[in-house]
């Protein structure tokens, strides 16, 4: 499987929620906030 790189922000809520609560990260109990934060963000890279 190849992993591309990509600096587009592609990604719904539930997916951003998905992974920050995989690693425990406590964000990721707040994805409304977090996805309007990353979406924000001037960079943001996804594999």
């Amino acid at each position: 499987m190849a992993i591309t790189y990509t600096k587009q922000k592609h990604f719904t809520t539930e997916q951003v929620q998905t992974l920050f609560l995989s690693v425990g990260w406590v964000s990721g109990q707040y994805p409304t906030r977090l996805h309007k934060a990353l979406m924000h963000s001037q960079t943001v890279i996804t594999a």
